[in-house]
């Protein structure tokens, strides 16, 4: 090659048409379809997705991704078979506040151990040293 061949300019890459979108095609389907069809459902990834979420957080639980698996899986196996929309979502609402619950345990975690590991000024303690200390001078005084 030479060095005016890299500076020829190249042509456009050939782009295929766009494609009909998936929610114009179910917005015209429900438009024809008759009453006896299904009541709609959940998004079908969302059970996945919170799952995941869900494993993904519990990696960092005191118990370990083993204990939160084992507590988990039979809850979202009991509903694997539920159809009612409202039911489901207040199941993924369920699920949502759990994990929440398991991101703030997390950060608080850390934010307590970054305050014990530098904050060598203050006299704070964390509630569990608190608790061992107090545990120790009641056994002192016995």
């Amino acid at each position: 090659r030479t060095w005016l061949s890299f500076c020829r300019r190249r042509p456009a890459p050939r782009r295929r048409p766009p494609r009909p979108s998936r929610l114009a095609a179910t917005l015209s389907s429900e438009a024809t379809a008759t009453s006896s069809r299904a009541p709609p459902r959940a998004p079908p990834n969302e059970a996945k997705r919170l799952w995941k979420e869900l494993m993904f957080v519990g990696r960092t639980w005191p118990g370990g991704l083993k204990q939160v698996r084992d507590v988990a899986k039979p809850q979202f196996m009991a509903k694997r078979d539920e159809r009612d929309a409202a039911v489901l979502e207040r199941e993924f609402r369920k699920v949502r506040f759990i994990i929440g619950e398991m991101m703030a345990y997390h950060k608080l975690h850390k934010y307590r151990q970054l305050r014990k590991r530098y904050d060598t000024d203050s006299d704070w303690e964390s509630p569990a040293d608190a608790a061992v200390r107090l545990a120790k001078e009641a056994h002192a005084r016995c």
